[in-house]
């Protein structure tokens, strides 16, 4: 897949769409939570911020060292309101140096890569010791996604269809490519979904404690 063919994909299909990431409430509220605790003074990176959501509600409690990683000069304007932004396409290594942040948010972008492994690796490198990832992408395996699929009715397909993501992902993807780096924990929001995640939880969700 030709890299520039697939940005000029991504940036056709979030055009259609205004440059506007709908808020995830789940999974915002579940940060919310798991960030309130913490102490003020961490130095986040959201890797892939798009329009600055999840910058917007770490801002809105009171944290401050926010750096944003985002390639769309769009949805850099929007983001910029609420971090230091920085331009840099995720295919390639992150321009920080070893050990510069505390906690690192990596949500819903491996999706749109081809060099997932990459991505992760860099972020353990970018990593405090004892630093911490949360890391999620929609569940290839849910019976959710399936059944869009066989009815049509999905943007989780491939870019050849016209839309921007690059692959599917999984709970098993994804322990697979956090094994070598992390320890991890999956979080499932939905009640239901707690029995059986790769079958019923509509995302895989993992909180990633450095090794």
């Amino acid at each position: 897949m030709d890299r520039n063919f697939h940005l000029e994909k991504e940036e056709e299909f979030m055009k259609g769409r205004g440059h506007k990431e709908p808020p995830n409430r789940k999974f915002d509220q579940w940060f919310a939570a798991f960030m309130e605790p913490r102490d003020r003074s961490l130095n986040i990176a959201d890797l892939g911020c798009g329009n600055g959501n999840t910058l917007k509600l770490l801002r809105g409690m009171g944290f401050e060292n926010l750096t944003g990683v985002e390639y769309s000069e769009p949805m850099i304007a929007q983001s910029r309101n609420f971090a230091e932004i920085v331009k840099h396409d995720l295919e390639y290594p992150l321009p920080f140096g070893d050990g510069s942040f505390d906690l690192v948010v990596a949500k819903d972008i491996c999706e749109h890569l081809i060099n997932v492994e990459q991505l992760i690796s860099e972020s353990h490198r970018i990593l405090k010791p004892g630093g911490v990832m949360v890391i999620g992408g929609p569940n290839l395996k849910s019976i959710y996604h399936r059944m869009r699929i066989l009815g049509g009715n999905t943007s989780h397909i491939s870019i050849n269809f016209g839309v921007a993501h690059m692959r599917w992902v999984s709970h098993d993807t994804f322990e697979k490519w956090l094994g070598p780096y992390f320890s991890f924990e999956p979080v499932v929001f939905e009640w239901y979904a707690k029995i059986k995640p790769n079958l019923l939880a509509r995302s895989c969700n993992f909180v990633c404690f450095k090794k």
